[in-house]
């Protein structure tokens, strides 16, 4: 539920950050700047075309900018993309926009950290293997246990609570110490 949320105010900081430079566009439609950075959010929303078409506005308001051949190789990969994602499995670095094969958890281009889904890190073979192997001996052990306080008398239940507790709370202000 949280990862929905976060995933539904990133998409309304992208839009927000759209209109933003729409508006700046507005004010001065000359601006080769704001057209490269409004293709930017547009790559970023996955509305490619629009950012093809932004890039191309630019690169003609400033074709010999300081800016122009970064514009060129963006523009070039927008639109090369959807022939490289029939051909290959690959992830788009969010730092600097380079394909990476999927799977890497590094970027071989700037160093970023790539990231993935839960469930796309899971499906790996090196981490679902360990990942059910954990999960069937800790939902053995809370059986375990959950069937040997069941069958204690309720001043047992009692201690092991009040154990719990204590534990619990040295170990949370040990934390918060640290």
């Amino acid at each position: 539920m949280n990862v929905s949320r976060e995933s539904r105010q990133l998409k309304q900081l992208r839009e927000e950050d759209i209109l933003k430079y729409q508006r700046a566009l507005q004010l001065d439609a000359n601006n080769a700047s704001f057209h490269a950075l409004l293709a930017d959010k547009y790559l970023e929303a996955g509305r490619r075309d629009e950012a093809i078409q932004e890039f191309r506005t630019a690169i003609g308001l400033s074709p010999e900018g300081p800016q122009t051949q970064q514009w060129k190789l963006k523009l070039r990969h927008a639109i090369d993309a959807p022939a490289r994602q029939e051909n290959f499995n690959f992830t788009v670095c969010s730092n600097c926009q380079a394909d990476q094969p999927a799977g890497t958890k590094v970027c071989s281009r700037c160093g970023a950290t790539m990231h993935m889904s839960f469930g796309e890190w899971l499906m790996r073979p090196e981490n679902f293997k360990p990942v059910v192997r954990q999960t069937i001996v800790a939902g053995s052990i809370a059986l375990l246990l959950l069937t040997i306080f069941s069958s204690l008398s309720i001043e047992w239940k009692a201690c092991v609570a009040c154990g719990t507790v204590i534990v619990g709370g040295f170990s949370f202000l040990r934390y918060l110490g640290q």
